[in-house]
């Protein structure tokens, strides 16, 4: 999944950041890619800061529906929280509706 990160101002997913863009902390000078494990926090405002950039705390696509819905988010929390991790929400939510 897709990270949802703040640039140029908008939400969208890290893959779409640039070099030249925008994000809390500059302008991206280069991009390195590397694999690693994402953990999902669990926010009160669904955002977190990650080595100073601001970023949403859920996946890009998660985080489009509940980043300026608290009522969503709540319920999306819930969820996560229910499930273990968000991963298995969007596996459901495919297989549901797949």
């Amino acid at each position: 999944a897709d990270h949802g990160v703040f640039v140029d101002g908008k939400l969208v997913a890290a893959g779409e950041a640039k070099v030249g863009s925008t994000l809390s902390t500059g302008t991206i000078q280069r991009i390195t890619k590397s694999k690693a494990r994402i953990i999902n926090a669990v926010t009160a405002d669904g955002t977190v800061i990650a080595d100073g950039v601001l970023a949403a705390s859920n996946p890009a696509w998660l985080a489009a529906l509940t980043i300026d819905a608290p009522w969503t988010r709540a319920v999306a929390n819930a969820l996560v929280l229910a499930a273990g991790d968000v991963d298995s929400i969007g596996e459901g939510a495919v297989a549901v509706l797949g």
